[in-house]
């Protein structure tokens, strides 16, 4: 037996009740188990029991075995005052107990709910659940969608505020940073972060009017100007660069910390800068732009860039393809822009300065961009479960990282939906 699974049984009073007394022999009679506590202090609050002829309000206490209040000191702990029910697995034999009603489970939970729990936590498939996901109505997979969304809005909210503590509260560098983590998407989302870290928001918009000077800064702080080319761009390139270097005394990355292999060529850093650029050029004072815009459609289109005419025939500097093709932000590109940047610093910037527009259309945004695809939600369609929109999508991802993966079952409504069918 496990403390959690413990937790589970009481909270959805999963045991016999016939015949149900205090290991004092008082009648007990549940009338409200309480509100699951994940923070310290006892682990249900504001419970109702019925011992003997009295009704109790307050909190209830669960261990393994009778002699773990000691252990963990709640005997000293103010915390644990308003305690009115001990709930143990075993009432082991004791020479001291707490004077609080206690309560032994031990023989009162059906072997079926710990054996399912045990065979489903130790499964070895994608999801531990996965056979009995079809088990689950509509109903209980919208409803905790909906709420996984919610913590995935917070959870990119508290990255927003991470960054805001890096950049001293500036709302502006922030959003830059959080939109060239973007361009980075995984592979290179740390290295796109630190380019734009060393190369502040502010020395771009020095050369706001020059698209080959931001170019020249962003390839050259990237490291990706450290070399001997042979054509023109490139070359004019790193000129720039070493001028401006020795102007601002900048500090270079290595080339080597940028990520070409096993992608699409489309994605190598060199064209994903070359993006980054152009959206710079084309609208200085990005946050601003951002915050006055009120329509999915105009977020897409002020975010949609492409790379400068070099990169139409190059994937990297000096090594020309046969065919031209322009090198436009993709409709799957922008959509991860907005989802991973967009949408949390309009939450995040709508919280702290209490615009309440600004939040409804980050969740507004949720709904109306289309479901991502990617190697997760594709194992989630294998299985039946189908997302509408990017809101579920993201929340797809959350349930896999922070519930799944974790194997966090017992706190997860899929997961004790699953157990208390099987029981």
């Amino acid at each position: 037996m496990k403390e959690e699974l413990l937790h589970f049984i009481w909270r959805f009073q999963l045991f016999e009740k016939r015949d149900f007394k205090t290991c004092e022999g008082e009648i007990i009679e549940v009338i409200y188990p309480g509100i699951q506590n994940y923070d310290s202090g006892p682990d249900f609050l504001n419970a109702k029991i019925k011992i003997g002829d009295k009704v109790w309000a307050g909190h209830v206490e669960l261990h393994l075995n009778t002699d773990d209040w000691f252990k963990h000191g709640h005997q000293k702990d103010p915390a644990y005052n308003n305690v009115i029910l001990h709930v143990v697995y075993d009432d082991v034999a004791m020479v001291k107990k707490p004077d609080i009603p206690l309560v032994s489970l031990k023989y009162r939970i059906s072997r079926n709910i710990i054996d399912n729990y045990t065979k489903m936590i130790n499964q070895a498939t994608w999801v531990a659940c996965e056979d009995s996901l079809q088990l689950i109505d509509s109903l209980t997979w919208t409803t905790w969608l909906q709420r996984l969304i919610a913590e995935r809005v917070e959870y990119k909210n508290s990255i927003i505020k991470d960054l805001l503590i890096k950049t001293n509260n500036d709302w502006h560098e922030s959003f830059y940073i959080s939109i060239a983590r973007s361009f980075g998407y995984r592979v290179n989302a740390d290295a796109f972060e630190k380019l734009a870290s060393i190369t502040p928001q502010k020395l771009i918009a020095k050369h706001k009017n020059s698209l080959f000077q931001i170019e020249a800064l962003l390839f050259g702080q990237a490291g990706l100007l450290d070399g001997i080319f042979k054509d023109d761009y490139p070359l004019k390139l790193q000129k720039e660069y070493s001028f401006l270097c020795d102007k601002y005394n900048l500090q270079n990355m290595d080339a080597s910390e940028w990520k070409f292999a096993r992608m699409w060529p489309v994605s190598f850093p060199t064209i994903r800068i070359a993006q980054f650029a152009q959206l710079l050029y084309k609208s200085s004072s990005l946050f601003n732009k951002i915050l006055e815009i009120d329509r999915v459609a105009n977020i897409v289109k002020c975010l949609e860039t492409e790379a400068s005419s070099y990169w139409f025939q190059h994937y990297i500097f000096d090594n020309q393809t046969i065919t031209k093709s322009r090198k436009k932000l993709g409709k799957s590109t922008v959509n991860r822009i907005i989802i991973n940047s967009v949408i949390p610093i309009l939450f995040a910037f709508g919280k702290e300065k209490d615009k309440n527009h600004l939040t409804a259309l980050a969740l507004e945004l949720f709904e109306v961009i289309s479901p991502e695809k990617n190697s997760i939600i594709d194992q989630w369609q294998s299985r039946g479960i189908f997302a509408k929109n990017a809101g579920e999508t993201q929340a797809l991802l959350h349930l896999k990282n922070e519930y799944c993966n974790k194997k966090r079952c017992l706190i997860c409504a899929i997961g004790t939906a699953v157990l208390r069918k099987n029981r």
